[in-house]
């Protein structure tokens, strides 16, 4: 099942009200997740082990086993998707905190979105 298709999102069925409030809801959890990414310093233990981890992939060149300090990363073990989505990230502006948060601010900014469509969809009340 497509989920913008099962939304609504796009036909002509769609309601104005209803993307006005979807444009709106996005607009103003954009504002909230972006407003402050590049103005804090990194502090919190693992949002530095991420920055950490990523920065020794891009320079190492090796994507799949993620390193501290040259050693193979035994606490981290997950799939690396999300290091490197902040590699993507730290391609154009470098190793900043905004490279850094970006992917996790866009995941969350699809997240709610996705949200939305999945709540229509499932309801019986139009939204």
């Amino acid at each position: 099942m497509n989920v913008c298709a099962a939304s609504g999102w796009g036909s002509p069925a769609v309601d104005k009200p209803y993307r006005v409030g979807v444009a709106g809801v996005l607009t103003l959890g954009a504002f909230h997740l972006f407003i402050h990414l590049h103005d804090s310093q990194i502090i919190v233990w693992d949002e530095s082990l991420h920055g950490i981890l990523t920065q020794e992939m891009l320079d190492s060149g090796r994507f799949i086993v993620t390193t501290y300090n040259g050693e193979p990363d035994d606490f981290l073990r997950k799939p690396p998707w999300g290091l490197w989505l902040i590699a993507a990230s730290y391609r154009a502006p470098g190793y900043t905190p905004l490279a850094l948060r970006l992917p996790s601010a866009l995941c969350a900014l699809v997240g709610v979105r996705l949200l939305m469509a999945v709540a229509r969809s499932a309801s019986s009340v139009q939204i």
